[in-house]
């Protein structure tokens, strides 16, 4: 038997919105569905997802679908769109597997696959052929056979970076995470501007950990990125979203510019969510979107309009006192422990028309 600390408690297996059920990768992370029908890891959104039907755990990937339709799985930073992995032939990497429950296919046809791994040693792995299927009296058989893991993908390039030159807050190695150490009024913009020539642009912020002051937005080249909040005079748009008392509002030379009709209804997003952000720039419009505002006014609501488009232009935020570009993706804190990440590769939610950031 395999000795191991950390073991996968559920190693193939399908968790349906609404069951309240947990699944345990093998590394302890705990995968669920909110009741906002969003994934969460460890009780953190994990990535955009939207009307989450089910989650699966199968050969060491976590996997998602919609109620659309679509599977995608998760590679530690995002979702990539995928084959539903329930169907045909199954590689289970075996380590450190112990314990295995059964998996259900189609919601109907079970593979029952109880009981301890023996002989094996960490690394190898387990190919499973489902040669039969279960019917009202019947027994499904199977056969297996021991190989050598294949070695795992390559991690998924970077992407755009924030800007190291012009910021105070800390960043990771790979400059896309920014983090407030200080409690100062800071914050980071992107390495790449939108210019004026651009068409659509699009890009996410994922907001690690947010506060009252934590604020996604855009600027120009006067904004400073130390001293003053987004929106607090007009040299950069801020949209602020985990501040109960002004909740999903957006601020632009010192005043609310853009705010939810029904506040009473409305609450704060949580850390992880992403803010899911467009540039309009040759119309000058700014549009964003978060967990919460999808929430509140539906899963195409931008800038707090269900009718809202970034595409056609129709409910953005005019952004033409920042000036005729470029104009900066930005991100303000004020917090101490405030974190962000820049996302803008492998997106699989880009609203057609528009164009990832530093894509061109």
């Amino acid at each position: 038997m395999i000795d191991t600390a950390v073991v996968a408690s559920i190693v193939w297996s399908t968790v349906l919105a609404g069951t309240g059920g947990v699944i345990t990768d093998a590394s302890g992370n705990q995968w669920t569905i909110s009741p906002k029908a969003v994934v969460l890891q460890n009780g953190l959104l994990a990535g955009f997802t939207e009307a989450v039907a089910e989650i699966a755990y199968v050969n060491g990937i976590v996997w998602c679908v919609n109620t659309y339709g679509k599977w995608y799985s998760w590679n530690g930073v995002e979702w990539i769109a995928g084959a539903n992995p329930l169907l045909g032939e199954v590689d289970m990497k075996a380590d450190p597997i112990v314990t295995m429950n059964p998996l259900v296919v189609k919601g109907s046809t079970e593979i029952d696959f109880s009981g301890t791994i023996t002989g094996l040693a960490a690394g190898d792995a387990v190919r499973v052929v489902v040669d039969a299927i279960v019917g009202a009296s019947g027994e499904a058989s199977a056969q297996a056979s021991t190989s050598t893991a294949p070695p795992p993908p390559p991690p998924p390039p970077s992407g755009v970076i924030w800007d190291s030159t012009t910021t105070t807050l800390q960043l990771n190695v790979d400059k896309t995470i920014a983090t407030n150490g200080s409690g100062l009024k800071s914050a980071v913009r992107a390495a790449v501007a939108v210019k004026a020539t651009d068409l659509i642009v699009y890009w996410v912020m994922k907001a690690l950990k947010g506060g009252q002051n934590f604020a996604v937005g855009i600027a120009n080249g006067s904004f400073p990125m130390a001293g003053d909040f987004l929106g607090q005079e007009g040299n950069a748009f801020g949209f602020y979203s985990f501040d109960p008392a002004i909740p999903l509002t957006g601020w632009l030379n010192n005043r609310e510019v853009e705010m939810p009709i029904t506040k009473v209804t409305v609450g704060t997003d949580i850390d992880g969510a992403e803010f899911r952000c467009v540039l309009n720039a040759q119309k000058k419009l700014f549009f964003w979107q978060t967990p919460e505002m999808v929430t509140v006014f539906g899963q195409n609501a931008w800038n707090d309009n269900p009718n809202a488009d970034p595409i056609t232009g129709v409910g953005g935020q005019d952004i033409s006192v920042l000036g005729g570009g470029p104009w900066w993706p930005i991100v303000g804190t004020a917090e101490n422990g405030e974190s962000a990440q820049l996302i803008t590769t492998g997106r699989t939610d880009v609203p057609i028309g528009a164009t990832l950031l530093g894509a061109a």
